[in-house]
Order: C-alpha cells, then structure tokens, then sequence
C-alpha cells in the first residue's frame, strides 16, 4: 500500500483524485501519476472511481460520458 507521503503528493497535485481508492502498491506510483496528468490535461469528462491491481496488472474502474470501444 502506499505510504502517506506518496497519497499526500498525489491529492496535492490532483485534489480531484482525493476520493479515488487507490489499492496498488508503491512501485505502481508513476505510472499512476503520469496517468492522471494526461486524463488533467485532457478534454474528456472522466471520474476515476478506484485503482486496483488484479493479477499484476493495473486495472482502473472510471466513469466518462465519452463512450468507446477497443
């Protein structure tokens, strides 16, 4: 789990990522980090609800108005 340092960095540079529930380990930061300054800087109209790593992968549960398929 994170430490309080590493939380306290993101909520400062992202404070509308305060209420994501983060359950990944610390090595998962900057991928983390350089993910949530693209979705900053991006247009669309995204909600990241939880980060959760399942099977050492990152999975991240979200909620956007913008509907696509991959």
């Amino acid at each position: 789990m994170w430490s309080q340092h590493l939380r306290n960095k993101l909520v400062e540079r992202f404070p509308w990522a305060k209420s994501v529930n983060i359950s990944m380990g610390e090595g998962w930061f900057q991928l983390i980090w350089d993910m949530l300054v693209e979705l900053d800087q991006s247009s669309a109209n995204t909600e990241i609800l939880a980060i959760d790593e399942s099977y050492g992968k990152m999975v991240v549960l979200y909620r956007s108005s913008i509907i696509s398929k991959y």
